[in-house]
């Protein structure tokens, strides 16, 4: 027996869920070298690479999945867009080897978990993408369902993957156990009232949720802070590429770091000036984990102090007040140094 320590670099299995027109197809685009098995026709309007033609029975989306597992198409991630489309050529599926008219023709409605063993047996095919080095994406569609839980009182609304759920057989339980990261994106909405007293949404913000909520499910193994603007930057960290992009990734290079502008402070004319190569803030670089390396760089080179940056990701709301900035995790360094340039923009006073 071997035995081993540490963080193992592995390619990631991801699912992407969010209601309509919220950037699924968008952001899975951006992770490195994607090929698309586009289910549901969505990637018309995106430059990617993508299976021609798109699957139109079970049996095809299957030997996609196994073309790729074998190492016979080059890429760094294989995305499956959307999961519940997928899900329809499987009951489709289903549904001529049994010689049924609809599901419901089962006999003690065991028609839905032959539906399930079937789609997991796609799980099983996506896994072993993983395992020869491919990341896994897999999008789909949100719902809202009533929700009883049974400790307790009442129901209440929840956003849910648009696929088969019910307790005995349900490909939504099962599509989030298999992924290393469920990410569910929405509009990050507000509430207010007016000078009568009615309530109103405002804001509309897309966003990602990275942790369980009541309103959602989400779960991340990296420890990202419980969201983040609806962007790449903000997981890119998390994401390795196994293989090396064969083909340039789609995904945007992120601006040039800019000096801010902070409030300059006149040395006292009975003190020697600092060293002109000294940093200009000062920092102490044994005192943070080795991933904020670069973002300890750019804020030496503009002057940004401790405060500075956790004051601006306070305002985020990303992590609690009086959060250190050496607590930052890598997927959250890994978002601001690739949006250094824009940092303060959205925040009332500032950066100073």
């Amino acid at each position: 027996m071997n035995i081993s320590t540490g963080k193992k670099p592995r390619a990631q299995k991801v699912v992407l869920y969010g209601p309509e027109g919220i950037g699924k197809t968008s952001l899975a685009a951006q992770f490195p070298d994607p090929l698309f098995i586009d289910t549901e026709g969505g990637t018309a309007c995106y430059d990617v690479k993508r299976a021609d033609p798109s699957p139109t029975s079970w049996a095809m989306l299957m030997g996609y999945v196994d073309e790729v597992a074998r190492g016979g198409v080059g890429c760094s991630t294989l995305v499956i867009d959307t999961a519940d489309w997928a899900e329809r050529l499987c009951m489709a599926k289903v549904l001529a080897d049994k010689g049924w008219k609809g599901i419901e023709d089962a006999p003690y409605g065991r028609g839905y978990k032959y539906v399930v063993e079937e789609f997991g047996r796609l799980l099983d095919r996506l896994s072993d993408v993983a395992e020869a080095g491919v990341n896994v994406v897999v999008t789909a569609h949100a719902r809202v369902k009533r929700c009883d839980q049974p400790d307790e009182f009442g129901t209440y609304d929840r956003w849910q993957l648009k696929l088969q759920d019910t307790p005995n057989a349900s490909n939504a339980s099962m599509l989030k156990e298999w992924a290393d990261m469920l990410l569910f994106l929405n509009y990050q909405t507000e509430v207010v009232k007016d000078e009568n007293g009615k309530a109103k949404g405002t804001g509309g913000k897309r966003t990602m949720y990275t942790t369980h909520a009541p309103a959602w499910d989400a779960k991340n193994r990296h420890g990202l802070p419980e969201k983040l603007p609806l962007g790449y930057e903000g997981i890119a960290a998390c994401i390795p590429d196994m293989r090396g992009a064969g083909t340039p990734s789609k995904r945007p290079a992120p601006e040039p770091p800019v000096k801010l502008k902070f409030t300059e402070v006149e040395p006292d004319a009975q003190e020697p000036a600092a060293d002109s190569a000294a940093p200009v803030s000062g920092i102490d670089r044994g005192a943070y984990p080795e991933h904020m390396g670069p973002l300890l760089d750019l804020m030496e080179a503009s002057g940004a102090s401790e405060a500075d940056v956790t004051s601006y990701v306070e305002a985020q709301g990303w992590y609690p007040k009086g959060t250190p900035l050496g607590n930052y995790e890598a997927g959250a360094v890994g978002w601001l140094v690739a949006n250094w340039a824009t940092v303060g923009k959205d925040i009332p006073t500032p950066i100073k």
